[in-house]
């Protein structure tokens, strides 16, 4: 079994954002939430409010999609040639997506590619995040939950997934986020 990033590890791009950027092209009225992103943003940078209080203004303009789970499959119909080929040529059953990104988000296109996902748990309506911000050691956490404490491979585009690089037999960084170009450069078990 391998463990997988998402966004800008098997995919491109940061999923969250093209999908914010397809909604704004399907409703441009989206725009006038683009002040409430900014100021949380900001106040994000500024260590003056956490990472989950951002996402969780940035994800309002969900309020304004009429259907989402229909423009998450005509995003994902768009998006998908954006899947490293690398992944595919590697993946097998009982693989794992782990994702910082919203599941909501992240698992139609995994179940696209057959493989499993655990993401941060955010209502499609609303915004509203109902399980911690899968990231960091988050991640593993969620993964020891369900058992896994040892797989084969992992691979991540951010030193920010060593926890969960670290349950792997071999972590791999992944680096320049073209098809032709993904590399994996195996983690030396000293910056373990």
């Amino acid at each position: 079994m391998n463990l997988y990033d998402f966004d800008k590890t098997i995919y491109l791009y940061d999923s969250t954002f093209k999908f914010f950027l397809h909604c704004l092209k399907q409703n441009p009225a989206i725009a006038f939430r683009l002040p409430s992103q900014a100021l949380a943003f900001a106040l994000w940078k500024l260590g003056i409010k956490d990472k989950m209080y951002f996402k969780q203004r940035f994800f309002c303009f969900l309020r304004s999609v009429k259907n989402v789970e229909t423009e998450i499959e005509r995003f994902w119909d768009k998006q998908e040639k954006n899947i490293c080929r690398w992944f595919l040529d590697c993946k097998s059953e009982g693989d794992i997506v782990v994702s910082a990104s919203p599941e909501f988000l992240i698992r139609p296109i995994t179940e696209r590619l057959c493989v499993k996902c655990i993401a941060t748990q955010v209502d499609c309506k609303s915004g509203k995040f109902l399980s911690p911000n899968c990231y960091g050691e988050e991640k593993t956490n969620r993964l020891r939950k369900i058992g896994i404490t040892e797989v084969e491979k992992a691979y991540s585009d951010s030193k920010s997934d060593l926890p969960m690089l670290n349950l792997a037999a071999s972590g791999y960084i992944v680096k320049n986020s073209s098809i032709e170009k993904c590399k994996m450069v195996e983690i030396s078990k000293t910056c373990r």
